[in-house]
């Protein structure tokens, strides 16, 4: 299968009043420099003000509700279920797919809390899906605007819930990787001046 097949857009699907790509990721690009949990400039809250004139970094990026590789429903809008779910290629320890998927909480960490996605069923069942099939899945964890997050590798911590189909076994390991993730010290993003 090729990635023209797997990274099609599903038709008839838009953002909507969703601008979580706007604010969530780091964009280091030649057009649009941007650190993580900050809004873009151009983000109004409720779209983009140079929408038709965006950068290409804008526009030829997706996150993968918006993308047929994964059959996710109108609830996994990421400005709805607090999970913005991106393709990961990176990171990916030896005996597992080469692809995987990244399950990037959005919003500010919160020590001592969880965000309510971490105990969200078709999360929770998604993530033990991936684990039994041997795809990698990574939980997101944010840190404070401009700092790096946390990209946490569940397989091995959700393994033994996913084979028992424990829900609350599988829970409780996203929220322990969660408050691991939340209190590891994460970097600030410092961009290179241009040349």
């Amino acid at each position: 299968m090729s990635n023209d097949t797997i990274f099609q857009l599903r038709p008839g699907r838009s953002c909507g009043a969703c601008t979580a790509c706007c604010i969530e990721p780091t964009i280091d690009s030649p057009e649009l420099k941007k650190p993580p949990g900050v809004r873009c400039p151009s983000c109004t809250g409720k779209g983009c003000a140079v929408y038709e004139a965006r950068p290409a970094v804008c526009r030829e990026y997706h996150c993968l509700w918006r993308m047929t590789l994964l059959d996710l429903g109108e609830e996994w809008r990421p400005d709805r279920s607090g999970v913005m779910v991106v393709p990961e290629e990176r990171d990916i320890p030896p005996g597992f797919e080469p692809f995987g998927y990244r399950f990037d909480l959005i919003g500010p960490p919160s020590v001592g809390l969880w965000p309510a996605a971490l105990t969200w069923d078709p999360l929770v069942i998604l993530m033990a899906t991936a684990v039994e099939l041997n795809i990698p899945v990574f939980l997101g964890v944010p840190a404070p605007p401009g700092h790096t997050g946390r990209k946490m590798f569940m397989n091995y911590a959700m393994v033994a819930g996913a084979k028992a189909h424990n829900l609350q076994q599988l829970r409780d390991a996203l929220i322990a990787a969660y408050q691991e993730g939340v209190h590891t010290p994460s970097p600030e993003i410092v961009f290179a001046e241009a040349v």
